[in-house]
């Protein structure tokens, strides 16, 4: 059998395209050789990779967001297409995916009672 291990050592590292990895190492007691960093990377502390890993997930957040508001668009212009097409709207919604927004009710007006005294 091997030796056991007695502890791991994580390293942070970002890449030259801006990615990010985070690297676990089961260790012995007798090595305390830090490893190269692999090609193409460096070595960061454990803050900065949190702080640039919020930074990512944001970007990925932000452009998902902005997939999701094209899809949505291009959803209306087929709508609006199959409408125009003469197409019942029910049939274009299906076939577009796409449900127009319900109409904004129609503010009550407050109406004195001609009849109250």
């Amino acid at each position: 059998m091997g030796k056991p291990i007695t502890s791991q050592a994580v390293y942070y590292i970002r890449y030259d395209d801006g990615s990010l990895s985070k690297l676990v190492i089961d260790s012995d007691a007798d090595s305390d050789a830090e490893p190269a960093p692999p090609a193409g990377g460096t070595f960061i502390t454990e803050d900065e990779y949190n702080a640039e890993m919020v930074l990512l997930q944001q970007a990925i957040e932000e452009h998902a967001e902005q997939i999701r508001q094209q899809e949505q668009q291009q959803a209306k212009t087929d709508y609006e297409a199959l409408i125009a097409a003469g197409l019942p709207d029910a049939v274009a919604q299906r076939l577009a995916g796409y449900t127009p927004p319900e109409p904004e009710p129609e503010p009550e007006v407050d109406v004195p009672n001609e009849g109250a005294a």
